[in-house]
């Protein structure tokens, strides 16, 4: 531990600013899921209806009418718990969905931390999460908050790729299980995945 590398005072406070740049983007992100009409079209046709029929019925459904919606549904599956909650109104079903996806985010920048983290060999670099805010992306089409499964496939990204480079070099059947295991919920997600 006494060897391990110490941020100057500049670098210290430098990382302090884009922490606290972070913070702000994740607050403007959060507005989006307080309000129904942050729902964007995949939302709105795909993910909410599946999940809003999947808590009527109380097991899943097929949909014959519509085969998109037979698509990989971990996203909707996820979705799901904000309509099985008893009481709530359709709006604040929908906000809660909004904001079971903001969760989702949150984990993706739990797992930008660790990737930095790997890559830099363990050498301090807090602030490095914010980095998701230099495509200003996220706040706008499909990578904003919106009821879409962007950010479910999203949340398995940096986990496949950590997983991947610890079991490149010798395989192993736990490391290679935990690989397939990440793969199989990224491709359930979305079926982009595959790409």
């Amino acid at each position: 531990l006494a060897d391990r590398p110490v941020l100057t005072p500049g670098v210290a406070a430098l990382c302090w600013v884009v922490s606290a740049w972070g913070v702000v983007n994740l607050g403007v992100l959060y507005l989006q899921s307080l309000t129904p009409a942050a729902i964007q079209f995949d939302g709105a046709w795909y993910h909410l209806p599946s999940a809003q029929d999947y808590a009527r019925h109380g097991s899943l459904v097929g949909f014959a009418d519509d085969p998109v919606r037979n698509y990989p549904q971990l996203a909707t599956l996820w979705y799901t718990y904000a309509f099985l909650v008893p009481g709530l109104s359709t709006p604040l079903r929908w906000m809660t969905s909004l904001h079971l996806e903001f969760a989702l985010f949150l984990w993706k920048c739990v797992g930008v931390a660790a990737g930095v983290r790997w890559i830099v060999r363990d050498r301090p670099c807090p602030g490095a999460w914010a980095a998701l805010f230099l495509f200003p992306a996220v706040f706008v089409g499909s990578q904003s908050i919106g009821g879409g499964a962007d950010h479910a496939l999203g949340f398995f990204a940096m986990p496949i790729l950590l997983a991947t480079v610890r079991c490149a070099p010798q395989l192993e059947t736990r490391r290679a299980v935990l690989l397939g295991l990440l793969c199989g919920g990224a491709l359930l997600a979305r079926y982009q995945a595959v790409y």
